[in-house]
C-alpha cells in the first residue's frame, strides 16, 4: 500500500520531473506510524507535515530539488522474433527479381517460394 500511496504522490505533485518535498518528507517517515492503514496513515503524515517547523520545510525543499525524478518502470528491450523461412528465402533470392519492376517483386518472389516448397 505504501508503494502505490508513494507514486500517487509522485504522479500528483510532480512538476518539470521534480520530486516535491512531502514525497521526501513520507519516505523518510516509512515505518513512523506502524499499525495504521494506508488512508489513515496518509492524513497523519500529512498533519504532521503541516506541523513541520520552517527550517525542517526549507531542508526538505532544498532536497526535494535536488533528488531528480526516476520513474519506477524499467523499461524492456524488444523482443526479437526469429525470422520466418520466407524472410530468409527474400533475403537470399532478392538479387535474382532485381530486373522485374518494383511492385511486382515480392509476386515473383511468392511464385518462386510455391514452386520451391512443392
Amino acid at each position: 500500500m505504501f508503494a502505490r500511496t508513494v507514486m500517487m504522490r509522485l504522479r500528483a505533485t510532480r512538476t518539470m520531473l521534480g520530486v516535491s518535498p512531502f514525497l521526501i518528507f513520507v519516505k523518510k517517515s516509512k515505518g513512523a506510524l506502524p499499525g495504521i492503514g494506508g488512508r489513515q496513515r496518509g492524513k497523519q503524515l500529512a498533519k504532521l507535515y503541516k506541523a513541520l517547523p520552517k527550517a525542517e520545510l526549507t531542508k526538505l525543499k532544498t532536497e526535494a530539488a535536488r533528488t531528480p525524478f526516476k520513474r519506477s518502470c524499467v523499461k524492456r528491450a524488444p523482443k526479437t522474433r526469429k525470422p520466418h523461412k520466407f524472410a530468409k528465402f527474400v533475403a537470399a533470392n532478392y538479387k535474382s527479381v532485381r530486373s522485374v519492376p518494383y511492385k511486382k517483386r515480392l509476386a515473383a518472389l511468392a511464385a518462386k517460394w510455391k514452386k520451391a516448397q512443392k
